[in-house]
Parts: C-alpha cells; structure tokens; sequence
C-alpha cells in the first residue's frame, strides 16, 4: 500500500497508523498526522490509503461498505483482513517493534477498522473518530489496550447512538475507555475532538 511517513523527533517509542475513512486517501488526514506529530515526539506516523479504489475520485476503501448491516461490513472487512495485516506486520518487522507499541488511530470507515483490528492485535491505543465496533463479541487480546472514542453529537453518518452501543460491547471486556462529545460537531474531526485525541496519549505518557 502507498503510504506517508513521518519520522519521530527522538527515539521512537510508538509508531502510530492513521486509518482514513471511506472515499479519502492518505493526503486528506496528513494535517490529523500533523497535529499528532507537533504534540508527540517520541512517534513515528504512518498514513496508508486503502486497499481497494472506492466510487470517489482518487479515493480508497478498506473494506465495501456495500451491505445493510454491521454483520454485513464485518464480513467485508474479514475478506480484506489479511492484506491489512500483512502490511502491518511489515512495519512491525522493519521497526523491529510489537504490536503492544502501536497506536490506531482511524476515521469513520477507519475507525471500525482500528476498532475491531485493534483489538485483535492487542496494540497500545485506539484511537476512534467517528467510528462503531464492527462486532459487539470481539474480545482484546491485550487488557491493557486503552481506546478513546471521540464524536459529533450531530453526527448523521455514523450516528452518536451506535457509538453509545460500541462502548457498552467494548466495556463488557472491562478496557479502559474515554468518551469525548463535541456538542457542535457533525461528521468530521473539530478542534475539540483532535486536542481531546492528543490530549489522551499525552496525559498517559506523562502518567
């Protein structure tokens, strides 16, 4: 997958992979791994675009978002699993790092997929903008994965409810999770919601 990178100041301690959403590419959340970047030193920033070409011009998809359901995107997204995998287990291996010392960080389509993927790899921190867990029975394979979920009270696309449905799944595994609402916030990441985001890796660092 063609990606951007953007190296750590220092030594490198985490390495973050921003997920975009469904239509965008790689180009379209460099400013989110930016604001990420001036605020965290110690990271290194990757930004694929998707696996597959999506309807929208010079945009890309992880998975169809063709069927009714959730059940039906889990399964989309499960026939596209191993190539995600795979290309995260490049940077695992290039960077000579586990899985403990990654960050998801994902919007909307993005984010269901730093959810559920998340989860099953055991990485350090999710992030979730705008985003729904894809299966409500997934279990972490870390208990120390910390998840933030941050989203548009006006959101209509993905809307606030499902989010609220995420977190009672998610808090049945007993993970440590925040929730961060902006009030005026419709599908797309606002100020609020970003220094929320950096906001919860930053306040974990410093313990």
């Amino acid at each position: 997958m063609e990606e951007l990178v953007i190296k750590s100041k220092t030594d490198t301690k985490k390495i973050m992979i921003i997920f975009h959403g469904y239509g965008a590419n790689k180009e379209d959340f460099l400013p989110v791994a930016e604001a990420f970047s001036q605020n965290i030193d110690y990271m290194q920033i990757n930004i694929p675009d998707g696996i597959e070409k999506s309807g929208h011009p010079n945009g890309y998809q992880w998975f169809s978002l063709c069927g009714n359901t959730l059940d039906d995107d889990n399964m989309a997204f499960h026939k596209n699993e191993h190539i995600i995998r795979n290309y995260i287990a490049g940077i695992l291996n290039e960077n000579e790092i586990s899985a403990e010392d990654l960050i998801f960080v994902g919007f909307s389509h993005g984010a269901m997929l730093s959810l559920i993927l998340g989860l099953k790899l055991g990485v350090s921190h999710i992030i979730s903008f705008c985003g729904v867990l894809l299966d409500p029975k997934i279990k972490s394979r870390n208990p120390n994965t910390k998840i933030i979920m941050v989203h548009g009270r006006n959101d209509k696309v993905v809307p606030v409810d499902l989010m609220f449905s995420s977190i009672e799944a998610l808090r049945h595994s007993n993970l440590n999770i925040s929730v961060v609402i902006s009030e005026s916030a419709a599908h797309y990441i606002d100020e609020r919601m970003m220094m929320a985001a950096i906001e919860f890796l930053t306040e974990d660092e410093n313990g």
